[in-house]
């Protein structure tokens, strides 16, 4: 929940994270809760794509910034004409509790094969959930 509240005020303030995974969740002795970290992500939003030098700096900064296994599918496209919004984090949020439940990212064993996430991340009828979790 301190995660999702810590999202939440950066959407408020126009900013997303970018690279929300759990490795970026830290437990603070003596502290109730857990602490957002990794800000080196951080960007503007909303974001409009509205030219190929656009479309190329967010494809580089996406490489450069975001985690494949947690990165949302728009990142992975930055069509010309499209705008970069919160949808990002949450998409990584979602990709975070799959996570937390299975103890894999949604896309590991995409990843393993050697499979395109890019491709998996955009067909959701491509996440395998792990058959021996209750």
């Amino acid at each position: 929940m301190d995660v999702c509240k810590a999202v939440k005020v950066l959407h408020e303030k126009g900013f997303a994270h970018r690279d929300l995974k759990p490795a970026n969740f830290l437990i603070c002795d003596g502290r109730k809760g857990v602490v957002l970290c990794d800000f080196g992500s951080v960007d503007r939003i909303p974001f409009e794509v509205s030219s190929a030098r656009e479309h190329q700096r967010m494809l580089d900064a996406a490489a450069e910034f975001c985690s494949m296994p947690y990165r949302a599918p728009e990142l992975f496209t930055c069509d010309i004409g499209s705008t970069i919004t919160a949808a990002i984090d949450l998409w990584s949020l979602g990709c975070c509790l799959y996570a937390l439940c299975y103890f894999q990212s949604p896309f590991d064993a995409v990843y393993e094969k050697g499979n395109s996430i890019a491709l998996a991340a955009q067909s959701p009828n491509k996440i395998d959930y792990p058959k021996d979790v209750p």
